[in-house]
């Protein structure tokens, strides 16, 4: 049993080499993903779905088996890390990990959406159907860099923005009290205005609202510029964040690729 596990920990948590049997799970879980994407989009197509609604059923029952069979094996096998190492405390540190919530959620809503007939929480749990596609970040290089950029530049997101909560809140005060008299079902209060704030900060436009006063004009377009540099400030900390990561992952490769004694390249 103890070499069973560790067998299917190798196959669920290592990539191996071409037609390895740790590739071959990983091919047969990513297109299983892209068979959910695909499923998920012809049920929006009513003319489809009408001809096709039995087989996307028993394709929704095979998923969600599957997708189940994928997590009880992790939850099983995850003791053969020395991270979670403990049969209980182990597995139950895993289960709180985020990788394993989503494997959770990419079969559990299934099982709710059973015993729950009020629409509004079927249409929540066939929402969270598309947790299904977040089990390919595993194998994202990308997204692990963007997870190390968001963890190494938390202090500097955070303040940004808290930096631009405050100016937000800022132009959404001036501006009620500026177009407030004039328009006052379009500005009606502070919490209304900052929907207005937001898309004016953002450069989205916000078009059946929109500033009728000289004053209201002046500082519409105050705000419309500033938007434009505040928006830059988390995009620049993120960019310097990706370049940061990727000159690390430059440098750890080509260590890989030299020898430390001699400095000469390895073959």
């Amino acid at each position: 049993m103890k070499h069973l596990k560790l067998k299917v920990y190798e196959i669920i948590e290592y990539t191996g080499k071409p037609f390895s049997w740790n590739w071959i799970y990983d091919v047969l879980l990513i297109v299983m993903v892209l068979l959910n994407a695909a499923a998920i989009m012809i049920e929006s197509l009513d003319s489809v779905y009408e001809i096709y609604h039995k087989k996307l059923i028993w394709f929704e029952t095979f998923s969600v088996c599957f997708f189940a069979s994928d997590y009880f094996l992790r939850v099983w096998s995850i003791t053969e890390n020395s991270r979670f190492q403990h049969p209980v405390r182990g597995r139950l540190k895993y289960m709180l990990t985020p990788m394993a919530m989503i494997d959770l959620f990419a079969f559990f809503p299934y099982f709710l959406a059973m015993y729950i007939q009020d629409f509004e929480y079927v249409k929540l749990f066939a929402i969270l159907r598309f947790f299904r596609f977040l089990k390919v970040v595993r194998y994202i290089k990308a997204v692990k860099i963007f997870g190390n950029v968001l963890k190494n530049k938390q202090h500097e997101l955070s303040f940004s923005f808290v930096f631009i909560l405050f100016v937000l809140l800022l132009v959404s005060t001036l501006m009620y009290y500026v177009e407030h008299e004039a328009q006052p079902e379009d500005f009606k209060s502070i919490p209304h205005t900052m929907w207005w704030a937001v898309a004016t900060l953002t450069t989205v436009g916000y078009g059946d609202v929109v500033p009728v006063t000289t004053t209201g004009k002046i500082l519409g377009g105050i705000i419309a510029i500033l938007g434009i540099g505040l928006v830059a400030i988390p995009s620049g900390i993120m960019a310097a964040g990706f370049t940061e990561e990727i000159r690390k992952e430059r440098e750890l490769t080509n260590h890989k690729h030299f020898c430390p004694y001699c400095g000469n390249r390895l073959d």
